[in-house]
Parts: C-alpha cells; structure tokens; sequence
C-alpha cells in the first residue's frame, strides 16, 4: 500500500472523532494553559529532542533526517492517550488539558512534519534560514487550515438543521464531508489535519437534536477503533518478520535510552512552564506535570509518519537511514 494512502485512509478518522469527542467547554476554560504547552512547549521540547539526537549522533543521519526524526518523537497518539486515563479517577480539569494537549501536539507534529517535507522537496527554491521557512510554512498551513475548519463546520452545521434531518443522512453527510474536506485541503496545499481537528471541536460545542449528538459519537468511536486496528494491522503486514532477527543489543540500549531521555526531557519543560501554567487556572501543579508526563502514549500519528519517511520517494536520506529511523521509531512505540 502506498504510505500516503495509508496516511490518508486512517489518520482524519482518528483526529476528527479524538476533537469530536472532547469536552469543549473545559476546553475553552483551559484553553491557555493548552496552548502554552503546546506552542512554546512542543517547540521547546523539540529543540530538546534534535539537541539530544545529534548531540549522540549514533545512527550519522542527514540534518532533514534528523529534524523528521524528532518530529516523530516528539508526537503522541491522542485517542491512546484518552483511552488510558479516561477511568482513572483523575479531575476533570487533568483529563482535559491532558486530551487537548495531545491533540495539538499530535496536528501541530503532522504540520511541522509535512513542513519539513516540503521545504526539502523544494530547498533550491528557498532563500529564507531554514528556520524561518519552517516557521513561515506552518503559520501558513494553520491558519487558512483552521478557517477552512470553521468555515466547514458551520456549513454542516446550516446543512444538518435544514436539508439533512434523518439521523442516517447524518452521519453520512458528516463521513463524506470530512474525506471531501480533507483531500481538498491536501489538494491545494493546506493541511487536511489541522482543519478536521478544528471541524471537531467546532461541531462539538454546537446543539445536535437530542440523541443525534450520542448518534454520531457512537459511529465516530466504532470507525476510529477500526480505523487503529488497521492501522496496526498493516504495520504486521508491512515489517517483515526477519528484520527482527537484525536487532543488536546496541539498538535495544539506543532505544530504550531515547525513550527514557524523551520522558525526561518532557517532565523538564513542564516543571519549567509550570509557574505559568499555575497561574494562567487553578489546580496545575508538579503532580499533573508528572502525571502528564508518564500518561502520554505514543502510537497511530508516530507509525503514520515513521512509514512516510521510510517509504518515500523523496530524498530524505539513503536506505539505510530510512531502515534506522523505521526501527528505532517502532522499537520505542512498543515500549
């Protein structure tokens, strides 16, 4: 299967049900605190990551090698993440700041991910610091992608209260739309992710008829778990089994090094925007910073984009450099 196609086939089902799913008005309440950890603290927190990686530098990649890698790193899988903590007793407030938090780290990693793509698909074009032209792509990338989102959940929105009232044409308009919506994005250069995740929260905080909200809810749930069943079924099917039989003790110890440094790193920034983060609502404290940290799960977007930098065609770096970052991103994902 081709990796974009695996991308797209998967991946809007997960993000849009995860945003749809989400209480909107803690959202709203913790809305500074969400977006103090995930704008200076994910970039933080990636500079961390790149520092580390090419300060070891063990597996001698490329510089967009590296930068690719530690996107991948830097990213958590938001449906693992709610589904972990949903019943363990935890304050609401944590549990939502836990649930947005991932969320926008995971859209803003697919984001900067295709940034990077992009810019080293077209380098000979840029006269720009590599830095600045990141910057300038996702800016870009974000904001008409959360206009569109807007846009596009008011439109279904209008369409649900007026011309679609069956509870089935329901949840096929919302099904349709989303792909439509999502491959236009792709199409003419925004990022599909990024407006699908905006659609979500934003049809969540409007009122459906009642039981139409359950309805959709239900469906979302039901095709996200079959949507992440697949996605680890094909990683089966696309690793073969003997590639296991290459793993040296040195990529174990690498590995496992890499996921204990990623933990530390992550509790570090925390504990460093904590006094913000306490002042900006009530509640944060080491506690949650600690729980944040050992809570966040990896999975669906780190494999999604470990297999587009393996397999692409585009020169990211020679084979086996892809065959290193394949391994070492899937080895950490099952720790």
């Amino acid at each position: 299967m081709d990796e974009n196609l695996y991308f797209d086939l998967f991946t809007p089902v997960i993000v849009f049900n995860v945003a749809f799913d989400m209480d909107v008005y803690m959202l709203h309440k913790l809305f500074w605190q969400i977006v103090l950890i995930t704008i200076p603290g994910f970039f933080i927190n990636y500079i961390l990551i790149l520092w580390y990686l090419a300060s070891v530098d063990k597996l001698n990649l490329k510089t967009i090698s590296w930068l690719l890698f530690a996107v991948i790193l830097v990213s958590s899988d938001p449906m693992l993440t709610v589904a972990a903590i949903r019943d363990l007793g935890f304050s609401r407030g944590l549990i939502n700041l836990i649930n947005g938090e991932s969320l926008m780290t995971s859209t803003m990693s697919f984001v900067m991910f295709k940034s990077i793509v992009d810019i080293n698909s077209n380098q000979k074009y840029m006269n720009h610091s590599l830095a600045h032209t990141i910057m300038d792509q996702i800016m870009s990338y974000c904001g008409a992608s959360f206009l569109v989102g807007i846009f596009s959940s008011k439109l279904i929105q209008l369409w649900m209260s007026t011309v679609f009232g069956d509870d089935i044409n329901h949840i096929s308009l919302s099904f349709s739309i989303l792909y439509f919506i999502f491959f236009i994005c792709k199409q003419v250069g925004m990022s599909g992710i990024v407006t699908l995740a905006t659609m979500g929260l934003f049809l969540n905080s409007i009122s459906f008829k009642p039981g139409v909200e359950a309805l959709l809810l239900e469906f979302w749930s039901c095709l996200s778990f079959v949507a992440f069943l697949m996605v680890f079924t094909f990683i089966g099917l696309l690793i073969p089994a003997h590639t296991y039989l290459y793993i040296s003790f040195s990529d174990i110890y690498y590995s496992l090094n890499i996921y204990f440094t990623l933990i530390v790193l992550r509790l570090l920034v925390l504990l460093f925007l904590s006094p913000l983060l306490s002042r900006l609502a009530d509640g944060f404290s080491w506690r949650w910073a600690f729980i944040m940290v050992w809570s966040e799960m990896k999975g669906v977007p780190n494999i999604n984009m470990a297999l587009l930098f393996a397999y692409s065609d585009l020169p990211f770096g020679s084979e086996r450099e892809k065959s290193q970052v394949k391994k070492h991103s899937f080895f950490i994902l099952n720790i």
